[in-house]
């Protein structure tokens, strides 16, 4: 994020800031999405065995 000095952020700077506080800290979130995905993606490429 924004690093720690003594000069004032300009507007795009606190834009950034304000825009990137928006997004919930959720670091677990992306792995379970990412297995979620894989489940499902699973599902479906099971190959179709063929009849007798």
């Amino acid at each position: 994020m924004a690093e720690e000095s003594d000069e004032p952020m300009n507007e795009q700077d606190l834009s950034r800031e304000q825009w990137l506080r928006r997004i919930p800290d959720d670091p677990g979130g992306l792995l379970r999405r990412k297995f979620k995905y894989y489940y499902q993606r699973k599902q479906y490429d099971v190959p179709k065995q063929q009849p007798w």
